[in-house]
């Protein structure tokens, strides 16, 4: 993801109309690995089940389903916002909050991984919720100039 970020940083030099059709295929593009990404979870787990693990890894699963729930949330709202700055132009902000989130995400995987998988998760909540908290800082700082319409949109 942070390579894409990059890239769209690139790309923002060239003009909005192209970061508006990159950032339309990238989400297709994103769509298409996702389905890509199912199919070897499914692989992982009919793996794990003929090395025998079986109630083991249902159970594991589950809990990390879980668990993964506030992380989602917050993934969501930090990807609907980042979506805001990405489109104006403003993609170098988002790849240093998403490497300085990475990077907090694996300094407190390390410190939770006594709790197991939940504290994995935690991790990853904890570091997300960081990251939309600078965004949404970020986002109060930008300057905002009515339009005929009633919307807002970004001065510069």
């Amino acid at each position: 993801m942070a390579g894409t970020l990059a890239l769209v940083a690139v790309v923002a030099r060239i003009a909005v109309v192209e970061v508006a059709a990159y950032g339309i295929a990238t989400k297709a593009m994103y769509g298409v690995s996702m389905a890509f990404h199912s199919v070897r979870q499914a692989a992982a787990i009919r793996t794990a089940r003929l090395l025998g693990a079986r109630g083991e890894v249902a159970a594991a699963g589950a809990l990390c389903l879980r668990c993964l729930g506030p992380y989602l949330l917050l993934l969501a709202c930090f990807i609907a916002l980042g979506g805001v700055f990405e489109g104006g132009g403003d993609s170098p902000l988002l790849v240093r909050i998403t490497v300085c989130g990475v990077l907090l995400q694996l300094a407190l995987a390390r410190a939770l991984s006594s709790l197991g998988l939940p504290g994995i998760c935690l991790a990853m909540a904890l570091a997300m919720a960081v990251q939309c908290a600078a965004l949404a800082r970020l986002w109060r700082r930008v300057p905002r100039q009515p339009v005929r319409e009633g919307s807002a949109v970004r001065v510069g």
